[in-house]
């Protein structure tokens, strides 16, 4: 076959392709991962070299299909081939035996549009060329709003036999490691990203409860710095986060907040929130009665011991018996547990930070 021959099959070969071709940049080599698999809409730079240094370009727009179609050799199914793959694919099917066959070389312009929804400031349909990570697509949506999740982030893939697959993506802790960290998550044709909405809710003894946007990451003390701190009669020792799980089940943890805030233990894993978490900031009171001098009810303030108790109380009367002061406290499954605490053997002793000497709410103290 002479080389004008050769021109004119391969002229024929691209004549086709599709109607209203997009034209836009050219992808940077290397930009898109190399394992990544064509999809319908993606749009295909097909270069084929012949001759000496004589190269044909020609973009092809894949079908809804997965096909691209080229006259003289027809429909060629590509979706879900890789770039190689193809390559591969495209050289075998233009050997025609020649002692100098031509070469083909793809790579992808434009890998289609994907959709963002959610707590994003600019929602919408955005179109990939030459490739496109999740992060650079909150980028183009001008970034998260107050109420995004940023670590709750799903991309939701439609597969070829019409089933979707979820991926998590935490974008927050993604934003704040080195940058080819990022490229993690590239997207395909047709991916959606959606960001959820973020808020938890804290009620009972803090000076503002509501409802507050967990901003990419929040703990139970940034919670209750928002809202403004605990009141006089917190138990902020026995602050109760109520998680709702995926499958609509509730579990409950319990967190020493006084003790965590004293011991500067800050990033305690216990504390950190995820989406729709109620905190509970419990009223926080013990009453002392019998030989003090002015018994009542008392707010625990946090960590709050017998000796406090009775410094609050402004001390035993000549007639009590301080080494049998009894303490009354109600289980959580309604049940009550009595102990005996000899407090002045324990004063004697020094041993004032026993744990026989804590109290919490709801206790009472009988003083004989």
């Amino acid at each position: 076959m002479n080389s004008r021959m050769i021109i004119t099959v391969l002229c024929i070969l691209f004549s086709v392709c599709y109607a209203g071709a997009l034209a836009a940049q050219s992808a940077p080599a290397g930009k898109f991962p190399v394992d990544y698999r064509i999809d319908p809409e993606n749009v295909l730079q097909i270069d084929v070299y012949y001759g000496k240094g004589e190269k044909i370009a020609r973009q092809v727009r894949v079908s809804s299909s997965g096909e691209i179609n080229l006259s003289f050799v027809g429909d060629v199914a590509v979706a879900g081939l890789t770039i190689p793959e193809l390559q591969k694919k495209l050289n075998q099917l233009f050997d025609k035996g020649e002692s100098l066959p031509p070469q083909v070389n793809v790579s992808i312009e434009e890998y289609s549009m994907v959709t963002i929804m959610g707590e994003v400031k600019k929602p919408g349909a955005y179109p990939i060329k030459s490739s496109l990570t999740v992060v650079e697509l909150i980028a183009l949506a001008e970034g998260f709003s107050e109420a995004a999740s940023a670590n709750e982030v799903k991309i939701v893939h439609t597969n070829a036999d019409g089933s979707k697959t979820e991926t998590p993506v935490r974008v927050h802790d993604l934003m704040n490691k080195a940058g080819k960290d990022q490229n993690g998550y590239f997207l395909r044709s047709r991916d959606v990203v959606i960001v959820p909405k973020s808020m938890v809710t804290i009620i009972g003894e803090v000076r503002k409860p509501g409802a507050y946007p967990i901003k990419s990451y929040l703990s139970a003390l940034d919670l209750i710095a928002l809202a403004e701190g605990f009141n006089d009669a917190a138990a902020s020792n026995e602050v109760k986060i109520i998680h709702t799980n995926p499958d609509g089940t509730k579990t409950q943890r319990v967190v020493p907040l006084y003790d965590i805030m004293n011991k500067g233990s800050m990033v305690d894993d216990s504390l950190l929130l995820s989406s729709d978490d109620v905190v509970i900031v419990p009223r926080g009171t013990v009453t002392i009665i019998g030989e003090v001098t002015k018994p009542g009810i008392y707010p625990t303030k946090g960590r709050l011991t017998i000796i406090d108790l009775v410094a609050m109380a402004e001390g035993l009367t000549k007639f009590a018996l301080p080494n049998e002061l009894k303490v009354i406290h109600v289980n959580p499954d309604g049940t009550k547990a009595e102990r005996v605490v000899p407090l002045y053997e324990m004063m004697k002793k020094g041993s004032i930070d026993h744990e026989s000497l804590l109290l919490y709410s709801g206790d009472v103290v009988f003083v004989r």
